[in-house]
């Protein structure tokens, strides 16, 4: 595992217990979903009659919501392109959608310690669709807020998604020992810095540290295991 030490290390723990909010990305964090976001990529791709991509291109040039990247993708044409990505995609997404492995232990284990940690989603996945693939996998239970785009007048990496954890929460960012948030792409580190909280990033993607030159982790796991034993670290439990 790698560490770098967290901003979080010299907070007070009060009573004896510390209090994390723990947020995730959706996609490709707790979720499957790359193969169909690609796949629904090219429909609108071939749509427009534009050349395909492949799928570094795919995973470099997404990760922003469809609402701030199609614009600078496909220019005037962005509500046909959105149209013909959605299109496809939720007419798939709830049958081919999976869950990586360990990712409901991952989340059974914060719930049992629901007195230390607060759990939410900030995605750009639209909000509807994100909601709809919680309730699918009958995950509604594990997270106390949840934000997806469009939700708001602006999408992450914005920090109005952080505050809007806050508002349904019904708390604030004093209410905290640590924030953390987990994701995979630039986007998702992004936020954490402009938001103040600790980035951890999860995957393979930090082998490829040039694509994170400005907005740059605090953490990186390879899996949900690692990402287990920090969450344990920062609510000083055992893992």
């Amino acid at each position: 595992m790698v560490f770098i030490p967290s901003v979080w290390g010299a907070c007070e723990v009060s009573g004896g217990k510390r209090s994390v909010l723990v947020l995730f990305d959706w996609d490709n964090t707790l979720v499957d979903t790359w193969g169909l976001v690609h796949e629904s990529l090219q429909v609108a791709l071939r749509g427009l009659g534009m050349r395909e991509w492949n799928e570094e291109e795919t995973r470099r040039r997404l990760g922003a919501s469809l609402r701030d990247n199609f614009p600078r993708l496909f220019g005037d044409r962005a509500s046909k392109a959105k149209a013909l990505y959605r299109g496809h995609f939720l007419s798939r997404h709830l049958e081919i959608l999976r869950p990586f492995a360990e990712a409901e232990d991952l989340l059974r284990w914060l719930s049992r310690h629901q007195d230390r940690c607060e759990v939410g989603i900030v995605s750009n996945k639209g909000g509807d669709a994100l909601r709809a693939e919680i309730a699918h996998l009958g995950w509604g239970g594990y997270f106390r807020a949840v934000v997806g785009a469009e939700d708001l007048v602006r999408d992450k990496p914005d920090p109005c998604c952080l505050e809007e954890i806050f508002v349904r929460l019904g708390g604030k960012r004093e209410d905290f020992d640590a924030m953390v948030y987990v994701g995979d792409s630039v986007v998702d580190m992004e936020f954490a810095k402009r938001t103040g909280m600790e980035g951890v990033l999860l995957g393979d993607g930090g082998e490829k540290a040039e694509r994170f030159a400005k907005w740059r982790w605090d953490v990186w796991v390879r899996d949900l295991t690692e990402l287990r034993e920090v969450l344990a670290q920062r609510m000083e439990i055992a893992g």
